[in-house]
């Protein structure tokens, strides 16, 4: 009887400590992926873009590649609403993607 108790004593201090070990790897070792502002960005061709989805396109592009769907509203003058379907359509259409962060989105060029 004393031999089980034993037994599974030590497979649960072995189990302990091997989840002990791989907690320390990922919080010393584990390599930070870099944030959404920090990534390299590419130019992107806007010239086939018209209208209101170019003004959008533009803004993001001229802010480095991303920003916050809140500042878009702000800077555009447009409506939540507008910008958001206007945003749909450029996710749509691969030219950026919307990244949800919180309470808010970014959105990012492609």
């Amino acid at each position: 009887m004393h031999a089980t108790i034993d037994a599974q004593r030590n497979a649960a201090y072995a189990l302990a400590a091997l989840v002990a070990a791989a907690g320390l790897y990922f919080v010393f070792f584990k390599k930070d992926e870099p944030a959404v502002a920090g990534e390299k960005r590419k130019t992107k061709d806007l010239s086939a873009l018209e209208g209101d989805e170019k003004t959008v396109a533009s803004l993001v592009q001229e802010a480095g590649g991303s920003l916050y769907q809140s500042d878009l509203v702000a800077k555009t003058g447009f409506s939540k609403v507008r910008v958001t379907r206007i945003l749909d359509k450029l996710e749509n259409d691969g030219v950026l993607e919307r990244k949800r962060r919180g309470m808010t989105n970014i959105v990012v060029l492609r």
